[in-house]
């Protein structure tokens, strides 16, 4: 099963965010640095990329760039405090799916995921002991 890139230095928001979408039947990986987020990619393609803007190796935008490279359609979300306006026109102009406000991804990504996966269509089938799975 594809799963969920979160790419977040801080650790407390990556491990709530995980823990929000693994609630929801999502398999979810995380990474902490563009390099670290590449590794994962080359080893397992997600099927949803959510990035902070700002990372110590480099940028959301740079891994935007990357894995536009290699994949013009992968959902791509840039979550960051700063300001929309001061990145998500640059953002938008690389590829990005959707720009979000940080302070906001905890209560609309999993509406925003499904609008973007188009989730409406599958259904979250309970297994007998009691885990969620997505068909």
């Amino acid at each position: 099963m594809r799963k969920i890139l979160l790419v977040d230095d801080n650790s407390a928001i990556a491990q709530e965010l995980a823990k929000l979408l693994k609630r929801r039947g999502y398999g979810v990986q995380i990474a902490a640095t563009v390099a670290g987020a590449k590794e994962v990619i080359e080893k397992e393609p997600p099927l949803f990329i959510s990035s902070d803007l700002d990372l110590p190796d480099g940028s959301g935008l740079e891994l935007l760039d990357m894995v536009r490279a290699a994949d013009a359609d992968l959902p791509f979300l840039i979550a960051s405090c700063h300001a929309s306006s001061h990145y998500e026109a640059e953002a938008v102009r690389r590829g990005v799916t959707l720009c979000l406000d940080k302070t906001r991804i905890r209560t609309c990504i999993h509406k925003r995921l499904s609008r973007v996966l188009k989730c409406e269509i599958m259904t979250i089938a309970t297994l007998d002991n009691g885990k969620h799975t997505i068909e």
